[in-house]
């Protein structure tokens, strides 16, 4: 029977370090062709004790930084395979030190993909995958108040590809999603780092009557390149974080769906701070378009 809508938990694709015009988030990423708009929530919170000299403050201590993300997602499929999708963002940065109490908000820059889209159906299992490819348009809002890194636009047009796969045997799946972004300099002569970000799900479909439901189970990884300042590098602003992703997904009436996911770091190389609790979790509410 041919997959619903197969919600995929993958990876929280956030700015580690410096969430800097932030990629797109991976989400729930469904891998059927189906017409679809979808809600999604992210929130990732940094928290405990930076270096002496760190850029935020200078003066080492207790800090708290927690980006919290709000993003619409609309995917239309234009003919059998082709589709186009678009990601509209809205960001909020919270600061918080002894020196410092600071929130920022605006319009990320608004990320256009075009991809295809493909399945194979053999005796026992079934086999989906798609290709993207796109950018992002600087028009979001450049706020540098709480220096360059933090802003919720780049004011620069960035490359952005990737791919999904699914593999499903009888009733349990195999998911993964890579994509990869490339920053370039704006006219500030600032330019935010290359993204990296791959992950690798185990899932099993149980249906009932028009519920569905679909835990998930696997690893994340997040990567942030170091960004660029007028040629030079900026101290402190790559990442790369492992997490172990747990998280559900329940479809009802064929129709409506709410995922949500718990990140748990269990590897992170975050520079700047002496000692450091990472939390991130994602929330999402789909509607499928149509039949």
């Amino acid at each position: 029977m041919r997959i619903l809508f197969s919600i995929t938990i993958l990876f929280l694709f956030v700015k580690m370090e410096a969430c800097d015009g932030c990629n797109i988030s991976t989400g729930f990423i469904n891998v059927d062709p189906v017409n679809y708009i979808s809600f999604r929530h992210r929130n990732i919170s940094y928290k405990g004790e930076e270096v002496p000299f760190f850029r935020h403050t200078g003066n080492g201590g207790e800090l708290l930084e927690n980006f919290l993300n709000h993003e619409f997602v609309t995917k239309y499929f234009a003919g059998k395979h082709f589709f186009l999708q678009s990601f509209i963002s809205v960001k909020q940065t919270i600061m918080f030190s002894q020196d410092i109490d600071e929130t920022t908000s605006g319009l990320t820059d608004p990320i256009f993909l075009i991809g295809y889209q493909n399945f194979e159906v053999f005796k026992k299992w079934q086999f989906n995958y798609s290709f993207f490819g796109g950018c992002d348009i600087g028009i979001g809002q450049y706020n540098t108040s709480l220096n360059e890194e933090y802003s919720p636009g780049s004011n620069t047009t960035d490359l952005l590809v990737g791919s999904e796969l699914l593999a499903r045997f009888k009733k349990w799946a195999i998911i993964s999603k890579s994509n990869y972004k490339t920053g370039y300099k704006n006219k500030q002569g600032y330019r935010f780092g290359q993204t990296v970000n791959t992950s690798i799900y185990s899932g099993y479909y149980y249906e009932k009557s028009n519920l569905m439901t679909l835990p998930l189970f696997g690893l994340s990884l997040e990567s942030d390149f170091i960004d660029y300042n007028n040629n030079r590098s900026v101290k402190f602003s790559s990442s790369d974080v492992l997490f172990s992703d747990i998280g559900v997904n329940i479809m009802f009436n064929k129709k409506f769906i709410l995922g949500s996911k718990y990140k748990i770091p269990v590897f992170k190389n975050v520079s700047g701070w002496s000692s450091l609790k990472l939390t991130a979790f994602e929330f999402e509410f789909s509607m499928v378009l149509g039949n």
